[in-house]
């Protein structure tokens, strides 16, 4: 994670002193932004278990907004704030049979470097920390949970992760553009605060070992980003710079 960020700090640097030698125009833009995919919370010991299913498909969200700067028309830097919501789908196939489903809502915060091509196509990478807010289980029978009465006691607070994404603008205009990519996240450290509790663990699966594995969050999602440029800052001929924001 500290080397991700120092690399995005070096090429923010980079990047800004050149397009100041350049004396590139750094656009200022606004966005509104939303996703919908797939959660999982990978987990080798869920994986061994044959009395266990997890569904891939489990829905996750994403919406929030983004302020940016763009270094002339092709790199730029993002900070974003997300509110969130990912998890796990579970059939278990035990005795009794059921279902389970694990729910984390949580604030993001994103910084994002981007790569746009003269076509419109980008590519985007940068570190995300998410705060989480409320974890929720729900069994679909009634069955008490062991000793298990506020849930997320046993999940971190804050952990990291990294992003990757690519897509393409629908439509652009000099002052505005309609972006859609897809984006994938992966946790870097495990959501589980204890790790001798068991992602499973709802007092109602039975399992016969002590698990040890880490639980890392991973999703994949198609998202619509709306970008508004409201500004723009520039080099005058005289060398000093010229803030402007559009009528």
């Amino acid at each position: 994670m500290k080397k991700t960020i120092l690399f995005l700090i070096f090429t923010i640097l980079i990047s800004v002193a050149y397009g100041q030698k350049r004396g590139k125009i750094k656009w200022l833009s606004v966005s509104l932004k939303g996703g919908y995919g797939n959660s999982i919370l990978i987990n080798s010991d869920v994986k061994d278990d044959t009395g266990v299913v997890p569904d891939f498909l489990t829905p996750s969200s994403e919406f929030g907004g983004q302020l940016g700067i763009t270094h002339g028309d092709n790199i730029g830097f993002f900070f974003e704030v997300l509110s969130s919501s990912f998890g796990q789908n579970y059939d278990i196939a035990t005795t009794p049979q059921y279902t389970k489903k694990v729910n984390l809502k949580s604030l993001d915060y994103l910084i994002t470097f981007r790569y746009t091509s003269d076509y419109g196509f980008y590519f985007e990478a940068g570190p995300k920390m998410t705060n989480v807010k409320s974890v929720s289980e729900e069994n679909s029978i009634k069955a008490s949970f062991n000793d298990v009465e506020n849930i997320s006691e046993n999940y971190e607070e804050k952990f990291n992760s990294i992003v990757l994404g690519i897509g393409f603008a629908l439509s652009r205009t000099d002052r505005l553009n309609f972006n859609l990519g897809l984006r994938w996240n992966y946790g870097f450290n495990s959501i589980i605060l204890d790790e001798n509790y068991y992602v499973m663990n709802d007092g109602v699966f039975k399992y016969s070992y002590i698990p040890s594995a880490k639980t890392k969050p991973f999703s994949m999602k198609l998202v619509l980003e709306i970008k508004y440029f409201f500004g723009f800052w520039g080099n005058a001929s005289c060398g000093r710079g010229r803030f402007m924001l559009f009528q």
